[in-house]
């Protein structure tokens, strides 16, 4: 039990017991393969348990919080001890590699694998129904459709889009609507984007929807013109594949993990990371800077590489290759 951390005894003989019983369902279940999606205490947990092989998933904002000043010492302490004993890491970035290996203290096994999508539900078309959800919302079809693709969050800086959106419309004199993602958000941050729309006299200009099944994700991409997304940190998001699998544009300020799985071609990118950059390419964008012909390449690009096919065969080859080389190890 040498690597179990804690801050008394009790805390101690927990995650003992908690060891002993997930090394009991491992053995019981018979399972070749652990794997954790998203490096928390449960990644920690199952390594110290000896659920081995362990593979491990980051998402993003599990290791980009170990930024944040606030972050918990033990626990980043533990996603240390999990990412360093673990057999594979799995994530959609090289950036997100790198930052797991210096968290760890070494160089890891790694694979660079986006998590795939549909290419058959995520494509062009939808018109109809995208048609229907405009009127809906009360937007004519001659405006333009900026769609703000992630859920409104501090990291995603919905703020500053709504700013240079206000900006942009009123320079350029737009007929253009702009649509927020509102599920699973805070209603301060919520507020805080309708405040200053309505200090502008923008309010009517924006329109906010709740939560839409998945199923329904592309009659939203079909319904906008293009997606803009300008986070202050970032992962590779899933986000970029599915609205270029729809062959929509997206505008995007730049990270270092955008930069990945070939995908940065296809972007337009912001080259200044401020408010009045963004509302200039804004702009820009909704009075026909759009390449139509590079994101039919796009959608190509995304059927080839990231169809949900692609990431199953990768992931079950990646499997066949650990437990062909090793074997669970006994828990102490």
């Amino acid at each position: 039990m040498n690597k179990i951390l804690g801050p008394n005894v009790g805390n101690r003989l927990a995650d003992w017991a908690l060891h002993r019983q997930l090394k009991s369902a491992w053995q019981r279940s018979q399972a070749e393969v652990c794997h954790v999606i998203w490096i928390d205490e449960r990644a920690w947990h199952c390594e110290v348990a000896g659920l081995h092989p362990l593979v491990l998933t980051c998402l993003g904002s599990d290791l980009n919080s170990t930024r944040l000043q606030d972050h918990d010492p033990q626990l980043l302490q533990r996603k240390a001890e999990a990412i360093a004993g673990c057999d594979l890491f799995i994530a959609d970035s090289e950036d997100m590699i790198a930052m797991a290996s210096n968290i760890a203290g070494r160089e890891i096994k790694s694979l660079l694998l986006p998590i795939g999508i549909s290419t058959q539900m995520f494509r062009p078309g939808y018109k109809a129904q995208a048609s229907e959800w405009r009127s809906l919302l009360g937007i004519e079809e001659s405006a333009t459709v900026i769609l703000s693709a992630r859920i409104v969050g501090q990291n995603y800086r919905h703020d500053t889009i709504m700013r240079a959106f206000c900006k942009a419309v009123r320079q350029d004199g737009l007929d253009a609507y702009i649509i927020f993602r509102t599920y699973g958000s805070n209603k301060a941050d919520i507020e805080q984007i309708q405040a200053i729309a309505s200090q502008q006299g923008l309010l009517e200009r924006v329109r906010m929807i709740d939560e839409v099944p998945y199923q329904r994700l592309p009659v939203v991409y079909s319904m906008a013109d293009f997606a803009v997304n300008f986070p202050a940190m970032d992962a590779f998001p899933v986000t970029f594949l599915e609205c270029c699998a729809c062959e929509l544009p997206v505008l995007s300020n730049r990270l270092p993990a955008y930069s990945s799985n070939g995908m940065a071609k296809y972007l337009t990118f912001v080259e200044e990371d401020n408010e009045y950059a963004l509302s200039r390419q804004l702009a820009a964008m909704c009075n026909g800077g759009v390449d139509l012909a590079l994101m039919h390449e796009a959608r190509a690009h995304v059927v080839r590489y990231f169809d949900e096919s692609a990431f199953t065969a990768e992931l079950v080859s990646a499997y066949r290759r650990l437990v062909t080389k090793q074997a669970p190890e006994p828990f102490e």
